[in-house]
């Protein structure tokens, strides 16, 4: 199973899902479904949003998500 750490990199931003979606380049209601995404079940999330929140954040993919076997 693949775990996002999403959820965590969007609250220790401090910044409104709104600005971080203006800031980033991606649409608010997708910044939204990552914030409460915990794993792929909850949310797909593309490569061309983690390369945008990686850029964003100064981090790696597996500072992003991980594998996790159950």
């Amino acid at each position: 199973m693949i775990v996002y750490y999403i959820p965590d990199l969007i609250k220790n931003s401090g910044k409104s899902y709104r600005t971080l979606a203006d800031e980033i380049g991606l649409a608010y209601a997708t910044i939204a479904k990552l914030a409460n995404a915990k794993n792929q079940n909850d949310y797909d999330v593309s490569a061309y949003a983690l390369d945008k929140l990686c850029r964003f954040f100064k981090c790696k993919v597996g500072d992003v998500l991980k594998y996790r076997r159950k």
